[in-house]
């Protein structure tokens, strides 16, 4: 199953977020292979935060002119299916950045099948932006983040931009 669950999300990624230009910086990390998606063993919570922690302690360690950013998919943890569940133990993930010593580094994304923003009803068309095959979380590295989004508003007026044209894919 975790081979499955990196080849679909491998797919999803390419089909669907550089397809439709859901994120702006997909297809590049697809192009120069900066992106590692990975499938979580763990069938526990604390399992799969173990997981998803070792992850983000390993791609802290990349040295800054190196980049990355990986993909932990978590298909065998029967909690994460419900995505009420999956978004309280997702906002539990920041607090432990800092005892990894990743803190300052690392920045969480979460996606998952039953993706709904707040205040956004389940069928809102935007939230099949962070709709994903599995339950997964994104670990983006804070600095590339930060260079990303000042080249983009260099040539675009907002940040906003990226979400208000993604409501209207």
């Amino acid at each position: 199953a975790g081979k499955m669950a990196v080849a679909c999300t491998e797919r999803w990624v390419k089909q669907v977020v550089v397809r439709f230009g859901f994120c702006p910086w997909a297809a590049a990390t697809i192009t120069h292979k900066e992106l590692q998606i990975v499938s979580s063993p763990s069938t526990t919570l604390a399992g799969a935060k173990e997981d998803v922690m070792s992850h983000a302690k390993a791609l802290g360690l990349i040295p800054p002119q190196q980049r990355g950013t990986v993909m932990v998919v978590l298909p065998h943890v029967a909690e994460l299916n419900d995505f009420l569940l999956f978004s309280q133990w997702t906002d539990s993930l920041p607090k432990y950045l800092k005892s990894y010593g990743v803190k300052d580094t690392i920045q969480i994304a979460s996606f998952h099948p039953d993706f709904c923003f707040h205040n956004k009803s389940h069928n809102c068309v935007t939230n099949y932006t962070n709709r994903s095959p599995y339950p997964t979380i994104h670990l983006l590295r804070i600095l590339e983040v930060s260079e990303a989004i000042r080249q983009y508003t260099q040539t675009h007026t907002s940040m906003d931009l990226i979400w208000q044209r993604n409501e209207h894919v």
